[in-house]
């Protein structure tokens, strides 16, 4: 039988080693260009939890034992599992690896110790009462894993996501390879396709982040009609330097740093055209860069939970609200970073340069395409395409897809 007092034990020395991963994790590998104050404001709140849990876990009842070391076992857990990806993609394990797998084998201990506590001996009770606490215990399993396991998880995924190399030779026009350099620090790499007609389109991805995810294919389409074409790997994604931020609440200087570039180059007529999180993030952009003049958005969602409550109240969207909550304010510690401006603001600070909306499905994405269309307060074009998968705009309907996007840089860029 698991002794309460070993159980406390286990749980507050498993706890120990997460917390030095995410000591290591803040401080003694940030992302470039943050403070330590501001690294220490992130990850205080968090600590403060951990700390609190160690201690109170021997007073708890069983089943809230078994249910906290569950919860922060699996998001360890999944951690380390990270962590074992990066090793054999790099060959060699770095500091923040050794403490990522270490953390995620004292999430595997505390995995193992609420099975232990969920199987420990019971007092007999009638088969009705067992059978009713088996239920609840598969309700609360599932609930668990949906709204607090998997958000966690997925925040964890996102700002430990592993970069791909992308050859230069996976985009089939001729370009130019350069670097792109970001006002905090960070090279990024870029491919550039020269315009024939003085325009320029700034290409960025979603949340895979680099320039082979099929931000490609506007490239190539854009460039047909003689355009010329930045694309970009998104800071830690691709062959650019710095860590995976999937959220794009750090991307607009990664655009910036693309306009720079090409206001190096001379070129003043400057268009983007974004995927996604891309979408979002050139809708940002514009709103705090005049020197683009013109953004199609494909794909644009919610970045925030104060972007979320401008969709219509609903079953589904209280759901998805209650799912993404908690998931962005893990995102905001483990990112050390605090969410961007609304997109309901910056949209209106585009006019008066031209939006094009580009949303798929039948509700989330058209809803919130929507109320960003409702916020404009220049020219803006929503085009809804309820059969097209998320970002599958070109790949349905090619010829008008085609059509549409050029004609709108056409007007907005060459007069």
């Amino acid at each position: 039988m698991l002794l309460r007092s070993h159980a406390a034990r286990l749980y507050a020395v498993a706890t120990s080693l997460v917390v030095v991963h995410l000591v290591d994790d803040a401080f003694l590998n940030p992302p470039l260009g943050t403070s330590f104050a501001a690294n220490a404001a992130t990850i205080a709140a968090p600590l403060a939890i951990a700390v609190a849990l160690a201690i109170a876990f021997g007073r708890l009842r069983p089943g809230p034992q078994a249910w906290t070391a569950f919860v922060v076992g699996a998001v360890a857990f999944a951690d380390g599992g990270l962590h074992v990806a990066h090793i054999r993609r790099a060959g060699e394990a770095s500091a923040d690896d050794v403490t990522g797998l270490v953390s995620g084998l004292a999430g595997a201990a505390m995995l193992v110790l609420s099975a232990a506590i969920v199987l420990r001996p019971k007092v007999q009770r009638s088969i009705a009462r067992r059978w009713a606490l088996r239920a609840g215990l598969l309700l609360g399993t599932v609930l668990t894993a949906f709204f607090v396991v998997m958000p966690l998880a997925v925040a964890v995924y996102l700002v430990h996501k592993q970069p791909v190399d992308v050859p230069s030779t996976k985009l089939a026009i001729p370009h130019e390879d350069v670097t792109l350099r970001t006002s905090d620090g960070l090279r990024l790499a870029a491919w550039y396709v020269h315009p024939r007609n003085g325009a320029v389109i700034v290409l960025v991805p979603g949340a895979g982040g680099d320039r082979a995810g099929g931000i490609e294919s506007r490239a190539l389409m854009l460039a047909r009609h003689g355009y010329g074409v930045l694309l970009y790997d998104a800071r830690g994604d691709g062959d650019s330097a710095g860590r995976p931020e999937s959220f794009g609440w750090t991307w607009h200087r990664d655009t910036e740093a693309a306009v720079d570039f090409l206001r190096g180059r001379g070129v003043t007529r400057i268009g983007a055209l974004g995927l996604s999180t891309g979408a979002e993030v050139v809708l940002e952009t514009a709103g705090r860069d005049p020197r683009i003049h013109a953004v199609v958005a494909e794909g644009a969602q919610a970045r925030s939970y104060t972007e979320l409550r401008l969709l219509p109240v609903t079953a589904s969207n209280e759901l998805a609200s209650a799912y993404v909550w908690e998931m962005l304010g893990a995102y905001r510690v483990l990112a050390h970073t605090a969410p961007p401006p609304s997109l309901a603001t910056m949209v209106a600070r585009i006019a008066p340069r031209p939006i094009f909306l580009i949303s798929s499905g039948r509700s989330y994405e058209r809803d919130m395409n929507r109320a960003y269309a409702r916020r404009a307060r220049g020219p803006v074009t929503l085009w809804e395409m309820p059969t097209a998968q998320h970002t599958g705009g070109l790949a349905a309907y090619p010829r008008e897809y085609d059509r549409r996007v050029t004609s709108f840089f056409d007007r907005a860029l060459l007069g």
